[in-house]
């Protein structure tokens, strides 16, 4: 017997062995490998019914249906198509024939005793070969399902726990490659680990980006949390971080408390990775000396305005009393990290990103604390921000520009006196140097909104 395929000696013309079925009108059916023992296959002839057989070969699967449907009209009783199994990425096919009558008994082999027709197989396929590739096929298919049979018992207390469990996501509970148990928990972020048996007991890992380059102050805290929560670091490297604990029990209770452990340290990892990141963001801002001057002179109330995409902004300098330009990949950079944001714009609605014209920008908390010289405030300030403009800002919103106690006496009386002489009511400019000065004249009070996005001078 071949032991890599124990089941070729007892294939019909090399294809597929048989089974006595004798409930069924042709008496025998194509085996189940695995659950069909090779010994419980006919090898010779003296184990077949006495019925009529014969093996059909297909060119492919629509050439086996028409043919199955002619037996099914025109046959008569006691007479029955089967079909044998599916061979992988081949469209060949292949079916057995059953009619009534005493079948040839009295030669050597089963080959013999069963006829092959191949008409409807014009290019004439080597059964023995592609018996062998689909018998391989069905084996690999049958070893896996009987592993993850044994898997699944091994690992059922753990899987029971799981599935009770709201804190865990069913649909990523799978076989780990040796042999564990694979999970992720359905928080955000999830946290995806792996139980494993080992001579000390159960334990769970999980893999994670290496933290080898946080600040010190982050990295002792990420410690901190991995300790308290039972976790031991196992291997760190440039690329990865390997962490694992004990699972004491696979009740629901050890189930739960694994899930929160494993919660609270992935939230813990990607806090600081996201914390260094900021803080890399709000170094790479604090470097360009001329945008912390442009912050600055925001957070003395003069915002920045800017017109056309990418054209330069501007942005009223007290210092010399005049406006000066910004250069619109300042305004882009300080946009992009989250140092500023839209608080006015013409029309109604927040305007896309990329198509932002003539708007006026004011500091979020993060670039107010970089304007202020505190970087480890901005980064933190950066954790907390959300994304998109202020409610409230556009067209209708000029209230939003007023930034009382932010513009010293002097600064106000120089955006006054660059504003000379302010008619009852005008609309907002939009060009960026007029844009920046109005601005700057709504933030100290040097001008008050008059309705309808119109501002004008205050009342005396």
């Amino acid at each position: 017997m071949n032991e890599d395929d124990p089941y070729a000696s007892v294939s019909l013309h090399g294809l597929w062995p048989l089974v006595p079925d004798p409930g069924s009108v042709a008496g025998v059916r194509f085996a189940v490998l695995g659950q069909d023992e090779p010994g419980a296959c006919i090898a010779d002839p003296s184990g077949l019914p006495d019925t009529v057989l014969e093996l059909r070969t297909f060119l492919n699967g629509t050439a086996l249906g028409g043919w199955r449907a002619a037996v099914e009209e025109f046959a008569g009783d006691g007479t029955a198509a089967l079909p044998g199994p599916d061979v992988p990425a081949r469209p060949f096919r292949y079916a057995l024939l059953a009619r009534p009558g005493r079948g040839r008994r009295d030669v050597a082999t089963l080959d013999l005793a069963i006829s092959l027709d191949t008409r409807l197989d014009p290019f004439g396929t080597d059964l023995r070969a592609v018996g062998a590739e689909a018998r391989r096929a069905a084996a690999e298919a049958w070893s896996a399902a009987r592993a993850k049979r044994d898997w699944r018992a091994a690992w059922e207390p753990h899987l029971a726990s799981m599935a009770s469990l709201d804190a865990f996501d069913p649909r990523q509970t799978r076989m780990w490659p040796d042999g564990g148990l694979r999970f992720a928990t359905s928080g955000v972020p999830p946290a995806n680990g792996h139980l494993s048996a080992t001579p000390g007991g159960v334990v769970v890992g999980m893999t994670m980006p290496s933290p080898r380059d946080l600040d010190p102050d982050l990295s002792e805290g990420l410690a901190t949390t991995a300790a308290g929560h039972g976790w031991s670091v196992i291997r760190e490297t440039a690329t990865i971080w390997e962490v694992e604990r004990p699972v004491p029990s696979p009740d629901v209770a050890g189930m739960a408390a694994l899930a929160g452990d494993a919660a609270a340290l992935v939230s813990a990892h990607a806090s600081a990775l996201a914390m260094q990141a900021n803080r890399r963001t709000v170094t790479v801002a604090a470097v360009d000396a001329g945008l912390v001057h442009v912050l600055r002179r925001m957070a003395r109330g003069m915002p920045v305005a800017s017109g056309r995409v990418r054209d330069p902004g501007a942005q009223f300098n007290p210092g010399p009393c005049k406006t000066v330009r910004v250069a619109a990949s300042r305004i882009s950079l300080a946009h992009r990290s989250g140092l500023i944001e839209p608080r006015w714009w013409p029309g109604k609605g927040a305007p896309p990103p990329d198509r932002m014209e003539c708007v006026v920008w004011g500091l979020t908390p993060a670039g107010a604390a970089l304007a202020d010289g505190d970087l480890l405030a901005s980064a933190s300030a950066l954790a907390r921000q959300t994304a998109g403009p202020r409610a409230g800002t556009g067209e209708a919103a000029l209230d939003g520009l007023a930034s009382p106690g932010a513009t010293s006496p002097g600064d106000a009386a120089k955006v006054a006196l660059a504003l000379g002489g302010a008619p009852a009511s005008r609309p907002m400019p939009r060009e960026p140097h007029e844009l920046c000065l109005v601005a700057a004249g709504l933030a100290c009070g040097a001008l008050v909104p008059d309705g309808d996005g119109r501002c004008r001078a205050p009342s005396r």
